[in-house]
């Protein structure tokens, strides 16, 4: 029974967010939802206390799989840095396109900006997006980009948002090698053309600080940048390949845990005593543990 559970809740979900994504979240109920699914009331609420709780998680349970194949990208020592990218840009259209009703929820109804907890999820997430999508840049175009990278990313995520609702909520006709090729090269175009006319980027830190104090200096309210700043330093630090891989597979767990409902302690406590024994984030990850202790009280 117990092996079937993650089933059932995962059923809801995905049958929650196809109604939500019909009807509205406002005018779905959850006596509605437990009809789609084939199950009682009461078994709605085994899994998920209110409807906002189980609005919360549709978001955590898409961003959680977007994260996990990113990770598969990260792990590939094989991909060039622009290939990388690629694969980048393609994790997203493809989640677009595995779940167009998590993109119609959001672009026709967007309930998640009405709940103050989906509202600072979200931030953390777009956050961490838009932080893993100027790393990348800088490893094609080098630090002379890093001016313009932040510039870049937000025009990268506007292409990649703007054509996969056309075709999600237009049903436009295109294909993902051709919109994640076309979306490189039209970034390759303007990251070229910015370093050899060198203009005032747009986004910079005098006129969008709220964008680099989140970036750089509110870590210890974003847990989700402070599990990638950790990943990067592994991915610097002179360790045991073996020992890298159980640090970053640790990180992974650590990540999903904190993204669920109900985070489990033991799991917390677990994940974080793999990761302190390490020199090599010994250090930067006491802000992370910090974060963990006042929030989850270990």
């Amino acid at each position: 029974m117990r092996d079937k559970a993650p089933d059932k809740k995962q059923q809801i979900l995905v049958s929650a967010m196809k109604l939500f994504a019909t009807q509205g979240y406002l005018q779905t109920t959850m006596q509605e939802i437990a009809q789609y699914c084939s199950m009682s009331k009461g078994s709605i609420y085994l899994h998920f206390s209110s409807k906002e709780e189980l609005l919360m998680d549709i978001y955590k349970y898409y961003y959680r799989l977007s994260d996990e194949r990113m990770q598969w990208i990260e792990r590939d020592t094989r991909l060039a840095p622009q290939e990388r990218l690629l694969k980048k840009i393609e994790v997203h259209l493809m989640m677009w396109l595995d779940y167009p009703e998590f993109v119609t929820l959001q672009v026709r109804e967007n309930p998640g900006f009405t709940n103050e907890k989906i509202k600072q999820f979200l931030r953390e997430v777009h956050t961490k997006t838009i932080k893993e999508l100027r790393e990348s840049l800088f490893e094609v175009y080098g630090e002379s980009f890093a001016r313009y990278a932040l510039d870049a990313s937000v025009l990268m995520g506007g292409i990649i948002s703007t054509l996969m609702g056309l075709k999600v909520l237009a049903n436009i006709e295109l294909k993902v090698d051709q919109i994640s090729r076309y979306i490189l090269n039209s970034v390759d175009y303007v990251a070229r053309g910015m370093l050899q006319d060198l203009p005032e980027p747009l986004i910079s830190e005098s006129n969008w600080p709220q964008i680099f104090e989140a970036l750089y200096k509110d870590g210890a309210c974003a847990p989700l940048l402070l599990i990638q700043n950790l990943r990067n330093d592994l991915a610097n630090a002179q360790i045991d390949p073996e020992e890298r891989q159980d640090a970053l597979d640790s990180l992974s767990i650590l990540e999903q845990e904190l993204l669920a409902s109900r985070p489990r302690r033991v799991v917390l406590r677990g994940m974080l005593a793999n990761l302190q024994h390490l020199e090599a984030v010994r250090e930067p990850i006491k802000p992370l543990v910090q974060w963990i202790n006042q929030v989850h009280g270990l």
